[in-house]
């Protein structure tokens, strides 16, 4: 989305992320979503104990966000970023959804860049914890895969 509010086209984006390895084989998968919606029906199952689907997630996709809302976010001096949540509600279950939305610079998810990801976890002693995630390189993925493929096998 930086590149997109920095004025490059679509296309361009797209052939740049896909050329850095940090754009899904198949881009649909980023671009609507799907890959952060796995990602936290994944960490809602090993963090909540929660028995999270991923057809419970409401997901909107960052495709969803025109450019000149983009450039308009960055003259304001915000930064949008495609934020998966799990909310508790009062029934004791969550509302899982994945959405684009504009964050403050203080954010702790405001800086990210391209090659990073980070997860905010809010606990009811320790206040916010924020874990950022570096992948300068598509290796740290494809360990995991490997490592989700070994356990499948093993």
């Amino acid at each position: 989305m930086d590149l997109l509010s920095e004025g490059v086209d679509w296309d361009a984006a797209l052939e740049r992320a896909r050329g850095e390895g940090v754009l899904e084989a198949d881009a649909s998968w980023d671009l609507d979503g799907w890959d952060a919606a796995a990602k936290l029906v994944i960490l809602t199952n090993a963090v909540l104990g929660y028995p999270a689907r991923l057809e419970e997630v409401e997901r909107t996709g960052i495709s969803a966000i025109s450019v000149k809302e983009l450039q308009l976010g960055r003259q304001q001096g915000t930064r949008y970023r495609l934020l998966a949540k799990a909310e508790r509600c009062v029934d004791g279950g969550y509302r899982l959804t994945v959405q684009p939305m504009a964050l403050r610079p203080e954010h702790s998810l405001g800086n990210l860049g391209r090659k990073q990801m980070g997860v905010v976890y809010h606990t009811d002693i320790f206040g916010s914890i924020t874990a950022v995630i570096e992948e300068l390189t598509p290796m740290p993925s494809a360990a995991s895969m490997l490592r989700d493929i070994l356990d499948i096998l093993v």
